[in-house]
This record gives structure tokens, sequence and C-alpha cells, in this order.
């Protein structure tokens, strides 16, 4: 015990020594038992009989000029920064085909490759998004600068990419030394803390998990299982943190991380121990069965047959009866090498079907125990990606697939046990590989059984959560708005509606205007530690699939009492606007509409453009007809009064967004296509993968993509219909100056400059404002640059500008129906309301906030959660989507049940992949996905750049992957401006 303690107090010794206290992440993580749990600290104040509108006078001069945007408070970047920076220590794994990790300092960024310098004193270039553990400001970055000279100032070829490189041998043998020295120390320290506890860090899976469910962890929580509590007011040493990381970084599975944001939040999701047992038992089996193989084979050819001695295994049963599901699928389907299975050769005539039906399951043989037990490993490598890189356990999926003998002419990877899995009835033959992320998490998936449980609850009639839960803890408070006119302006299928607006004249002005967004109020309905408070904290935001949506609120609720419509409760963000454009005035209010007008983008372009685009939009579909979409009770005839109300709002939208551009905004409208997949009347429902006995499918969902016309580097003039998202950033603006205000700790959304760019503000005012025409749009490749420069956006509780959207302060308030940020900001915002209706005054500046349910430092330890979670949403959403566009291609490409374009025109978008194969991205029109661009002797000789409009065709269609490659035909057009040239190799 002494002797832990003499270690422990070393450890801190060299924390004094090198580095200043970490800033934890999480101090506790939830199991995910409970997602997302909130703490409730509402206090119900009793009220009075009237709630006064809190209107604060606020200036919104300056409107030419940067200034206003650097008069506020800037967020420190902290230790959760999205970039890295001169300095920071970080661990790099997988170099050299090494997979042990070492130690390095950051240099520098170029466009596709990071420089760094090794524990070895030696350097490497590689790709940022590798790096899963760092310390900001391990070293000053002065400390490096002697380093500069003798690094290379370019990227490097992909020869030289990713190999620790020595310097020449005329450098100074003591630069670098100190450098070295000081990293040599942490990882000494680091592994004298590893070998300590070693025997605690290799057992820490079974410290960890549950015994059924997966669990996510803070690194800083494994930690002190592992080491202990700390004495109140220390920190952990940054040596046990790596240490602890180390440890569970290699474990061949029982932990993974999301590769996207691990870096920041240190999370850790911790796999069930019963399914760490099944893949253990299921890898012995497979050892086995090579086993016997090896020794059949080195068996001596004059023994008979019938003499061998045949063992009983698992994997030769499970083998036979695999063999023969594939030979059955393969009779009604057809096998690609691209991962893929085809169309159905039976086809249903949906009149015959349950529920008009377009496909149906037909169930073959049963699956024993054992064939479960494989079945779920299989899943664990393919579907789930359970295992780490470098793991074993990469190898025994293929000795499954070689026992078949039926994928001769493939690789035997995760693609094609994916497929594999298809062929023998476990997946439907167009299932969609994200349901199966386990850190999204999709509630209705088996991935969590407790929020499957709150799923059910949600959407099951018999179970349905009661309406009358429902009470409104503004109902006293509420500003009846009368025969004020709201316009709620959505898509015709959209099935909640969050956001309405509405115009005032101000009395005895010509110029001045009030406008209001009136937005859903579901904060006054439900408290903060509601069982589906909890379920949307998980959830973070209503998930978009094409094939399903995952409602973060009940529909039921929703659109019974919460969606906007007349008589329904509102929170109303308010400006008083000027005829240049300038906030006067602001005010929050809560209230209720009665006068409710729906109208599509269509229609309002139809009765306020001047022009209409001539342009037909896209719309390819495979499998049949789409049925009519659902129509809501729309209004497409529009009065003269209407109609000038829609353009004042039109008119008060176009000058903010003016003035926003005067700031630095930059509008960035990328494609996004619309893809719809029908099965039937009751949709796509959720089919998980069938382990009792094979189940095929007669009949295929019906998949249709639809795309408006789009060409980033032609200006649309004045926007038309833009002015209604222009007028939801000034809601966000008046929510966030009237939270500032009173000092309300809320999510605020601002960018964070990485300061080792260049300034974005002398961009801006040298390319960006001089390459705008009078609509404001500027050529595409000078936004890609200004958008770079300005960084990347992040939440935070200090208010601070948002430079890509030209605001001095911006929280996010529009979407409470569909994002739990959103949310949380409302009861923020409506607590503050009811505090000034009891006491009589304005919060003005007021300190204690002992009211609110949030406090700040809740809120921030929520923040890294709900950010991660936001990103992986939007990743899975973008992930669907180009999945479902890849099945139509793939239907219609190599099944004809839809025909193509000979070629294509694509948009050179980003570099891709350059360093590794010379791939570069680009979206193709008319499909509005990113898609790879080989390499080909036209591109060395034309030279590609950002910008550059290519006619391609398409080349292999990999479902499993979700990609597409194309191959150049013809330049089109050379890129507006140079964006730098983007050549076979940039050595």
């Amino acid at each position: 015990m002494h002797r832990e303690s003499h270690i422990i107090e070393r450890l801190r010794l060299w924390q004094e020594q090198h580095q200043s206290d970490p800033v934890e992440m999480f101090a506790e993580l939830p199991d995910s038992g409970k997602p997302g749990e909130v703490q409730n600290l509402l206090t119900r104040p009793s009220v009075g009989d009237h709630l006064n509108d809190a209107i604060a006078t606020c200036s919104d001069d300056d409107l030419n000029s940067m200034k206003t945007l650097n008069d506020g408070q800037l967020i420190d970047p902290g230790s959760d920064r999205p970039f890295l920076q001169r300095g920071d220590l970080v661990e790099l794994v997988g170099g050299n085909g090494n997979q042990q990790p070492i130690l390095a300092i950051f240099i520098r960024d170029f466009e596709t490759q990071s420089q760094f310098y090794t524990m070895q004193g030696k350097w490497v270039h590689r790709a940022p998004r590798t790096i899963k553990f760092s310390i900001p400001g391990f070293l000053d970055r002065t400390s490096v600068d002697e380093l500069l000279p003798y690094l290379p100032l370019n990227e490097v070829s992909e020869e030289l990419a990713d190999r620790l490189h020595s310097f020449d041998s005329s450098v100074p043998r003591e630069v670098g030394s100190s450098i070295i020295r000081k990293m040599l120390d942490f990882w000494n320290a680091s592994d004298l803390a590893y070998r300590k506890h070693a025997t605690q860090l290799d057992n820490v899976h079974d410290l960890m998990a549950h015994e059924s469910e997966a669990r996510f962890v803070a690194l800083s929580e494994v930690a002190t299982k592992v080491f202990g509590t700390l004495p109140k007011g220390h920190s952990r040493p940054h040596p046990i943190l790596y240490a602890v990381h180390r440890a569970l970084m290699q474990k061949d599975h029982g932990f993974t991380v999301d590769r996207r944001n691990h870096r920041i939040t240190r999370v850790f999701e911790v796999r069930p121990k019963r399914e760490t047992r099944l893949i253990t038992k299921v890898r012995d089996w497979i050892r086995d069965y090579q086993e016997m193989v090896v020794a059949s084979a080195n068996r001596s050819e004059a023994s008979s047959p019938s003499s061998r001695p045949q063992r009983a295994s698992p994997i030769v049963d499970f083998v036979n009866k695999a063999r023969s599901l594939i030979l059955e699928s393969r009779r009604t389907r057809t096998s690609l090498l691209s991962s893929g299975l085809g169309p159905s050769r039976v086809k249903l005539d949906p009149q015959t079907t349950e529920a008009y039906s377009l496909f149906q399951a037909v169930h073959s043989v049963a699956f024993s125990e054992a064939d479960k037990c494989i079945i779920r490993f299989l899943e664990a490598w393919a579907c789930y990606s359970v295992f780490s890189r470098y793991s074993v356990m990469h190898s025994l999926g293929p000795m499954v697939l070689r026992a078949i003998g039926l994928y001769e002419d493939r690789r035997l990877d995760q693609g094609t046990c994916w497929l594999f899995l298809q062929e023998i009835g476990v997946l439907a033959p167009w299932e969609n590989r994200t349901v199966f992320h386990t850190q999204l998490a999709l509630p209705g998936h088996a991935i969590s059984a407790e929020l499957d449980d709150i799923h059910r609850k949600t959407i099951e009639p018999e179970t349905r959560l009661s309406l009358r839960d429902l009470k409104d803890t503004m109902q006293d408070f509420r500003h009846d708005w009368g025969d004020l006119e709201v316009f709620c302006i959505d898509e015709e299928d959209a099935k909640e509606i969050d956001d309405g607006i509405s115009v005032q004249r101000v009395a005895g002005s010509s110029s001045e205007n009030w406008v209001h967004v009136h937005v859903a109020n579901p904060s006054a309905f439900i408290d903060p530690d509601h069982s589906i408070s909890s379920y949307a904290a998980h959830l973070t935001e209503t998930i978009y699939l094409p094939e399903r949506t995952y409602t973060m609120l009940p529909k039921s609720w929703t659109q019974a009492r919460l969606s906007l419509a007349p008589h329904r409760p509102v929170l109303t963000f308010s400006a008083r606007i000027n005829g240049e454009g300038a906030i006067l005035e602001n005010k929050v209010t809560s209230g209720i509409i009665r006068n409710v007008t729906y109208l599509t983008p269509s229609t309002v372009k139809q009765h306020l453009a001047e022009q209409l685009s001539s342009e037909v939009m896209t719309v390819i579909t495979v499998g049949g007809q789409m049925p009519k979409r659902h129509k809501r009770d729309l209004q497409s005839s529009l009065s003269k009064a209407q109609i000038e109300k829609l353009q004042l709002l039109q008119s008060i939208g176009n000058k903010r967004r003016k003035v926003r551009m005067r700031r630095g905004a930059a509008d960035f409208d990328a494609p996004s296509p619309d893809v719809s997949v029908y099965g039937g009347l009751y949709g796509m429902p959720i089919r998980l993968p069938s382990h009792g006995r094979s189940r095929f499918y007669e009949g295929d969902p019906v998949i249709q993509l639809r795309l408006k016309p789009w060409d980033p580097t032609v200006s649309l003039g004045e926007p038309t219909t833009s002015f209604v998202s222009n007028l939801m950033i000034l809601a966000c603006e008046v929510a966030a100056q009237w939270c500032k205000e009173r000092n309300l700790p809320v999510i605020y959304r601002c960018t964070l400059q990485n300061p080792d760019l260049p300034d974005p503000t002398a961009f801006l005012r040298d390319h960006l404002w001089p390459s705008q025409d009078q609509y404001g749009n500027s050529p595409i490749s000078v936004r890609f640059q200004y958008i770079n420069l300005v960084g990347r956006a992040k939440a935070s509780t200090a208010p601070s500008p948002h430079m890509a959207l030209g605001v001095k302060s911006y929280t996010k308030v529009t979407s409470p129906l569909r994002r739990y940020g959103d949310l949380i900001v409302h009861w923020q915002i409506e607590a503050a309301l009811r505090q000034e209706a009891c006491t009589g005054a304005s919060q003005f500046k007021i300190h204690d906030h002992s009211y609110l349910p949030f406090s700040k430092a809740r809120l921030d330890s929520l923040i890294p959660g709900i950010e991660s979670r936001e990103r992986l949403v939007r990743a899975g959403a973008r992930s669907s989507t180009v999945h479902w566009v890849v099945q139509l291609l793939f239907r219609a490409l190599y099944f004809k049940e839809a025909t193509l374009p000979e070629t294509f025109e694509l948009f050179v978008w980003t570099k891709g992949n350059l360093v590794y194969g010379n791939i570069v991205a680009g979206m193709l029109k008319g499909l509005g996905i990113l898609v790879d661009m080989v390499p080909s002797a036209l591109t060395e000789t034309t030279g590609v750049d950002i910008g550059d409009w290519w006619e391609v065709k398409l080349g292999r269609v990999d479902v499993y992957l979700k990609k597409v490659s194309v191959e150049p035909v013809r330049l089109i057009k050379k890129a507006e401006g140079s964006m730098g040239k983007v050549a076979a190799s940039t050595g």
C-alpha cells in the first residue's frame, strides 16, 4: 500500500512539473440503462395574474463592418477543441505497419495531412482523423519551433505518408532532444502506472461491463474504478489517464469508441459480458475447426475416408447448413461481387398481400443454438464492428467464409460476410447497416433493452403514454395572438410543424416592423425529469432515415397537442426591425396562436418569385410506382393581403441576410437528395436479424430519389424562399441576446477559430466581399476557403460570435419538437419568464440562477455528449441516405430497373483521399451524393481543381461500403479561381 501511494505521489509530481491539471470531459456518465438522465432542479414559484413581456432594448449598429462580431466575449478553445495545436501530445497507432502506440507532438496541419514529431525522434505525416488521444498544451508552442527549419513545408507523396522519417545527418543532435525527453518521461510515468495495476487493467472489462446491456463510460470513470477515488480538489494525472486509455484500446473486443469524436469526449462503449463470452466461445470453435482441418490435411492419404476419425464440430454443422441456404437464396436472387444481393425474381402483386405490402417473408430451416452463436459472432464482425482495428478476431470470420466454399471470387472481408448473412436469411437484402451502429443506438433495434422499452411505450397504442399527462406550466402567462396570421411554410408531407412566422407594422412608423417567429412549445408540458425527457436526451434529435423516422417526442403528443395549429401554445421570439434590417428591440413571449395558414415553399415561390426555374427535378425510381405522398391541409391560393405580408417578411428576411453577409456570413447550400422508401401501407417496419430460422424475402421495396436542380457555381440571384431560414436565424439571435442579457446559461453555438490558421477577417475583407455579386453570392471556391478559416461550430455556455452565420451570439430554439438542445434552451427561458412574473422584476444581469432547471455546471457537463450525439445523428442520417441512393443505383445499373444517363456531371468537392490512393471526391449532379473519381491519364494530364466540372460515367457500386466510383470522360469547365491543384502526387 505504501508503494502504491509512493507511485501516485510521483505521478502527481510529474503532473506539476510537466502539465496543468486536466479538464475532465464528464464528471460521470450514466449507463445506457438511463439514457441522458436529466436531474430536475426546477423550482415552481408562485406566479401572479399575468406575465409581463420582457422587452430588451438592444443595438444592432455597425452593420457594415465586422466590429459587432468582435465586441463580445470570445470563448476559450479549451481542452475539447476540435482541432490540434502545436505542442499538443498525441498517440499514434499503426504507422509503418506497427500496431503498437507511440507518442508524438503535433506540429501543423496541411490540406489532407498533419505533421507530427515522435518520441523516437522521427517525423511523420498522417491523417489527423486517426488521433484518438491527445493532451492539449503539453508543450509550449514556442518550444517546438526549433524543429520547424528541419521539417517538410508541404504534404508528402503517398509513398512517404504514414511512415517514420529520420532527420538528415546534418541536423544538430541536440535539436528535439528536450522534446523527446519530455515525451519519454510521460511514457515511463504512464508505463509505471500501467504495470503497477496490470491485473486490474487486464480485467477492466469485468470491472466495468454489464451482464446484458452495453454501457457508456468516461475515461475518468474507468480510472476511478481502477485507481480509486481521488481526494476532493485533486485531478487525475495525465499519465494515469493515458495508461487506462492504452489498456482499453488494446483489447481485442469489449470496448468500442466513436471514431469521429473520441479524442474530445474520451467516452468508451463497454460491450456486455454476455457478448464477450459468446465471442470467446465461437473463437475457440473456429480455432478447433482449423486444427481439425490441418490435422485432416496432414493425415496419411493411405487412410481411407471412412477410417479417419471425425470430431463433432459446431462449425462443420453450420457450414453445411449455410451452404444449402445460400444455394436456396441464389435461386431467387443474384449475388454480385459488389457485396450486394439483387432484387427478387419473384414479383408480388400488392393487392394480394397483407397491408398492400411489396414484399413478404418466407421462412426456411431453423437455426440451432450453436448456429445462433456463430451468427451473432459474425454480426459482431460485419454489422456491429465491435472488434478493434488490429484485433486477431478479424482473421476468424474469413475462416468461416472460406469453409463454405461459395465465395472464391470475393475478398473474404466484412462486406462479403454482410452478403453471407443476407444469403442465409439473417438480414434483409436491402438492410441499412446504419441501424447496427451501437453508439447511435437507434430505438427498436435491440441495442438497449431499456431504450427499446421507452420506445415501445411511445408508439404502441396499448402502452402509449397518455395525453392526460400533459399539463401546461405556462397556461396562466400566455399572450393571445388573436387574429394575427401565422404562416407555417413547410413541405407538403411534413408530419410535425415546429415554427411559423408573422409580421406587424409598428404604429406611427413607415419603415419599422415587428417580426414574430412562433415556435412549438413542448417544454411547457414536459418536465426535464420526465421519462420522455430522458428518452429525448438519448436520441438528442429526431432521426430521419429514408425508410423510417425515429421521433424524439411521441407522435401521439406532437400531432395532437404540440405541433403548430390553431389554438395551440407557442413560445414566440420577436424583433423590431428598421428599414435597414437592424434589430432595435427584442422580446420573448409565451402565447397562443389562433389564425394559422399552411403553405409549401413552392406555393410561396410561385406567388413571390418573378421567374420560376425552368429546370426539371431529377426523379429516379426502382421497384415500381411510388404512391402519392400524404398531404396536409394546405392553402394553394393567396389573397392580395396575404401576398403583401409574405412580401414584407421576404424583404425583412433578405435584409437580415445582407446584414449577416456584411458581418462575414457565408451561405453554403449542399445538395440534399430526397429519398423515399416504400414497403406497403405499414411502411418499412423494423425487422431484427432472424436468429430463430432463416427468413428470405419475395419482392422488394420501391426506392425513389428526387433532387432539385443544383449548381454551386451559378448565382441564384435574390433568394425567394430562403427568407424563412433567415427569419429562423433571426429568432435564434433574439433568443441568444435575450438569454445573454440575463446571464442565463444556455447552449450557445459559436465558431471556434484555429489560431494556427490565418485571420478569417482579413480573408473576408480581401477576398470574400470583393467576390460577392449584388445578392451576396460569391464563388464556391472562395466560400470553401473562408469556411475553413472560420472554423468549426461549437456549443458553449458562454455567448460568443458565430462567424459563419454573421451573428454576435446564437442559440438554437426553433425546433424543440425534434432537437433536445432546443428543448433545454426553452426550459431555461420559461423558468426565467416565470421568475420575472413571480418577482415582478426583470432578470437583467442577475447572477442568482437557483431557479433554473439546469445550472451552468450541469450544462457544461452535458454539452460534450450532446455535441457528439448531434454529429453522430447527422452522420447516421447522411449515411442512410447514401445507402438507399446506392441501393437504387445498384438495382438500376446492374438489374436495369431504371434508365440512367450514359454519363453524369461531377463537381469536384474535396480532395478526398488524396494521400491514400489519389482519389478525388466529387458531388454527382442529379444524384446529390459524394462519389470517388478514380485517377486516370486524363486527370494527370489536365489536373483537377476543387470547383471543376467533369463529365463522368459510373464505375463500381459497393453496397456494403456505400461507395460509388466514377471514371472521368472529359473536363467540362475549370474552377472559377484556384483552390489548389489536385495532382496525382503532392510530393
